[in-house]
């Protein structure tokens, strides 16, 4: 045989083990379809309206509030006496000083976030270190942050000439406080505030004249003029910074951790750079594994940081939103502060007494405080009597319950802030009584909940896999939050009821595999 035919013959039996493969990749595809259900038929949103807590029936309908130590108030619409509508509007946050705290909570969002990446790139520097049977010198274990002298709080403390704290700390732009400090700080009880001033400590206050024993006495015929109207004494003078830290309502901290007086947020030391990885590997495996460990252990600290951010980052900004207060109830007014001297004792700003009702305290989880407003409509059954009526919040805590305490159906792995609503129909309800609290939720047909295991993650994000409308799978970035329910989510953006949605595991599972309607036995 000539070597052309030879050569020809080897090309037309490469050919045909290629026709081969394609055809059995071909068939392997056309029967091995990804199973699409309709989102709409597989939504679970019975899920919702299986979260429940209980709360408590108080004696009388009030509505309370009561300001932090940075709330403003600009303007007030009623005074003590008021009689009131529902919806009728109470007094005005001054919204400058809200602005601000959304973007003190932004700047503390952005922090966490940011070394939230460095933390995994350094992890994923770990991951690629190859291990040596040789035993390296053991690295110099890294020491902790050591405060300079210029960022240490000063020891001694003064009197607050502002009037707003128990004591004061003079500091500068660079002083940073520890979180063994704020913690000590919490279990004394203390208001403390952290003041930088023009100069380094405040100026020396005017002293005021004193009053003429009777001023009244016009001045004797001959004795010259009247005495001088005594002078109207100086205002406090006030910092160029000033962080009050309340520890009678401030959430405790993580031990080690610094904040900043200046920025009114958490400091990170300097991340150490990233260690060199050499051609020829340098740790054990036992080592390579206690850095991966550690890295985990910073990482989930951090992305534990960066959600209670993210929480208190929402509920400043629903303050900004909510800057008008109104009123919950008919009622009266039977309190309103003084915008320019609000309570100091702790007592509430404005009280309004309820014509008629009672008053409900409960309890939101922290997964659902960003979506949870005064105003919002709950369902409320007796379990006495099984009676059942509605609800209306019309005050949520600031800050998270001191119990700490597992409420109703929610994750008893999460805070718990108290909440107080009112109930204007109260027949079958008696005071003291316990009753179940369940979410009112409008339009709850368009609202998506599916199993857990439908949704998949990695490093960019949550996404199903779905039928692009030509028989094919793709991929559709989603947004989650999580139930009450462990093995279910709700689905916020990226998917609709009309959507087409695969299962995301097995052979079929990958973008612009076919899909089909038809359920198989053994399609996976």
């Amino acid at each position: 045989m000539s070597k052309k035919k030879k050569i020809i013959l080897l090309i037309a039996a490469v050919l045909v083990v290629a026709a081969v493969v394609l055809g059995l990749i071909h068939l392997r595809n056309k029967n091995n379809k990804a199973y699409v259900q309709l989102v709409a038929d597989m939504n679970m949103t019975w899920v919702l309206m299986n979260e429940s807590s209980y709360g408590t029936i108080s004696d009388s309908a009030r509505q309370e509030i009561y300001l932090q130590p940075t709330d403003q108030v600009a303007e007030i619409f009623a005074v003590a006496g008021t009689a009131v509508k529902a919806g009728d509007p109470l007094f005005r946050y001054d919204t400058k000083t809200l602005e601000l705290a959304v973007q003190e909570r932004q700047l503390t969002v952005d922090s966490y976030a940011g070394s939230l990446d460095i933390a995994r790139q350094q992890l994923a520097a770990y991951e690629k270190i190859v291990p040596t049977a040789a035993l390296p010198d053991e690295p110099a274990e890294p020491q902790p942050y050591q405060l300079t002298d210029e960022q240490k709080l000063p020891a001694q403390y003064h009197e607050d000439v502002t009037g707003q704290a128990d004591r004061a700390y003079y500091c500068n732009d660079k002083t940073l406080i520890t979180g063994e400090q704020i913690n000590r700080w919490i279990d004394e009880g203390l208001v403390v505030a952290l003041q930088i001033w023009e100069g380094g400590q405040p100026p020396e206050t005017a002293t005021p004249v004193q009053l003429d024993p009777d001023p009244a006495d016009p001045a004797e015929p001959g004795q010259g003029e009247a005495p001088a109207q005594p002078e109207t004494p100086a205002e406090p003078p006030q910092p160029l910074s000033q962080w009050i830290i309340d520890g009678r309502n401030w959430p405790t901290v993580e031990l080690d951790s610094f904040w900043s007086v200046a920025d009114r947020a958490q400091w990170f030391p300097p991340v150490p750079e990233l260690p060199d990885i050499p051609d020829t590997p340098t740790y054990t495996e036992a080592q390579k594994a206690k850095l991966i460990s550690d890295q985990e252990l910073s990482i989930r600290r951090l992305e534990n940081s960066l959600a209670l951010a993210q929480n208190s980052l929402a509920q400043a900004k629903k303050n900004l939103d909510d800057a008008t207060v109104r009123s919950a109830m008919d009622g009266t007014v039977t309190a309103m502060g003084d915008p320019h001297s609000p309570p100091q004792d702790g007592s509430a700003f404005c009280v309004v007494s309820g014509a008629q009702g009672v008053t409900l305290t409960g309890y939101i989880s922290e997964l659902d405080l960003a979506e949870s407003r005064v105003g919002d409509r709950l369902s409320v059954t007796s379990w006495m009597t099984g009676m059942t009526t509605d609800a209306r919040i019309t005050d949520i805590a600031d800050y998270p319950s001191e119990n700490q305490g597992y409420y109703g159906d929610g994750n008893p792995n999460v805070s718990y802030y108290q909440f107080t609503a009112y109930m204007e129909n109260s027949d079958g309800f008696n005071v003291g009584e316990e009753v179940n609290i369940q979410s009112y939720i409008e339009n709850v047909d368009q609202i998506i909940v599916l199993e857990k295991i439908y949704v998949r993650s990695d490093e960019g994000g949550h996404y199903v896999l779905v039928d692009d409308g030509t028989g094919h799978l793709e991929r559709r970035d989603v947004t989650v939050q999580s139930t009450s329910e462990a093995e279910y989510v709700k689905i916020l953006s990226g998917l609709t009821l009309d959507d087409m949605v695969a299962f995301p595991y097995g052979k079929s599972a990958r973008v612009g595999a076919l899909t089909t309607t038809e359920m198989k036995r053994n399609l996976f």
